[in-house]
C-alpha cells in the first residue's frame, strides 16, 4: 500500500493489508481511529500531524519529518506496543497537547527537539542522538531501570526542562544529561538510586550555564564553601513519592576543577553543603573520572545542586 498524496483521515483506518505502507507527503489525522497492526510499517516521508484521533500502534512508524499532536488523550491508545522511529535530520516533537508514546527510537542525524511535554510508556532509545527537551518535561512511565537506552546520545535542557523517570525499585536509574551549548559536548549524567521499592518520580534538569545567570549567586554561600562551580549546575525534583535516594553526580576534574563537595541552594538564598560527598574515582564512563554522592533525607522539590570546593 503506497499513499503518495497529502492524507487527511476522517474515518476508521486500518494498516494491515501489507507489511509496508508509505506516505510520501504530510500525514494528517483529523479524527480517525488508526490501527497499525503487528508486523506493519507505516513510513511517513514528511510530517505526521495528529490533530485528533486515537492511534493503536502495534507495528512501526518511521518518520522523516516532525511530529505534532493535538489530541487531548495523547494520540496513542494504551494498547500500543509498537515503536516510532525518528529517522530524519533535525526533527521536532510537539503540538498543542502532550503525546504519550509507546516506544521511541531516535535515529538519522541532527537534533531531536521537544516542543511539548511527552511521555514514553515503553522504551526510549536515544542511540547516538541529542534529545533537546528545552523547557518541556519528558517522562518515562516505564519503571524499569532499562527503559532508557543510549550509546553516545544524551538529553539537554534549559532552565525549566526536566527528564522525569518513574521508579519502584532500588536499581540505578541513569539520567544522561549533557549539552552542546558552549560549542563542545559537556556530558554530566546523574544516577538516581532510590532507597526503597515504593512508587516515586524523580526528575533532573541540567543547565550548562553559570548559576549566577539564573539568580543563584555563587558568592552567596556559607563560610565553609570556598567556591561554587561557575560552569554548570543541576536541579533535582521529586514530583511523586517521598522516598529517599542517592544521587550520584559524575564529572571531569580536568574540565570542572577539583571539586570535593556538593552544595545546594536553600530558601535563605545561599549555597550550603549538601551532606558528606567525598569524590570517588570513575573509570567506566568516557570523559568522566569522578563522582560524588548526595543522599536525600527528605522529599526534594526543584532543588538546585552544584559542585563546589570545600572550605577549611
Amino acid at each position: 500500500m503506497k499513499l503518495r498524496l497529502k492524507n487527511i483521515l476522517t474515518s476508521f483506518f486500518i494498516l494491515g493489508l501489507s507489511n509496508y505502507s508509505q506516505v510520501n507527503a504530510q500525514f494528517v489525522n483529523n479524527g480517525s481511529n488508526i490501527i497499525i497492526q503487528n508486523g506493519v510499517t507505516l513510513a511517513v516521508n514528511g510530517d505526521f500531524i495528529n490533530n485528533s484521533g486515537s492511534i493503536v500502534n502495534q507495528g512501526l512508524i518511521t518518520l522523516t519529518g516532525n511530529w505534532s499532536n493535538g489530541d487531548v488523550l495523547g494520540a496513542f491508545n494504551t494498547a500500543s506496543v509498537g515503536s516510532i522511529n525518528f529517522i530524519g535530520t533535525n526533527q521536532f516533537i510537539g503540538g498543542t497537547q502532550k503525546t504519550i508514546f509507546p516506544n521511541i527510537n531516535l535515529l538519522g542525524t541532527g537534533i531531536k527537539t521537544l516542543n511539548a511535554n511527552a511521555d514514553v510508556n515503553g522504551i526510549l532509545n536515544l542511540n547516538d542522538r541529542q534529545l533537546a527537551v528545552q523547557g518541556q518535561n519528558l517522562e518515562i512511565l516505564n519503571t524499569s531501570a532499562n527503559a532508557l537506552l543510549f550509546t553516545s546520545g544524551f538529553i539537554s535542557s534549559d532552565a525549566k526542562g526536566y527528564l522525569y523517570r518513574r521508579t519502584n525499585t532500588t536499581a540505578d536509574y541513569i539520567y544522561p544529561m549533557g549539552s552542546l551549548k558552549q560549542g563542545s559536548l559537556k556530558y554530566r549524567p546523574i544516577i538516581v538510586s532510590p532507597k526503597d521499592n515504593l512508587d516515586n518520580t524523580f526528575g533532573v534538569n541540567f543547565n550548562n550555564d553559570d548559576p549566577d545567570l539564573d539568580g543563584f549567586n555563587r558568592l552567596s554561600k556559607r563560610p565553609d564553601v570556598a567556591e561554587v562551580n561557575p560552569l554548570y549546575y543541576h536541579v533535582l525534583d521529586q514530583k511523586v513519592g517521598t522516598s529517599f535516594a542517592n544521587f550520584r553526580f559524575l564529572f571531569n576534574t580536568t574540565e570542572d576543577g577539583n571539586a570535593n563537595q556538593i552544595v545546594n541552594w536553600i530558601k535563605f538564598f545561599l549555597w550550603e553543603k549538601a551532606g558528606i560527598a567525598n569524590p570517588e574515582d570513575v573509570t567506566t564512563v568516557p570523559n568522566i573520572n569522578k563522582l560524588m554522592t548526595f543522599s536525600s533525607i527528605e522529599k526534594i522539590s526543584k532543588l538546585p545542586m552544584a559542585l563546589a570546593i570545600r572550605g577549611d
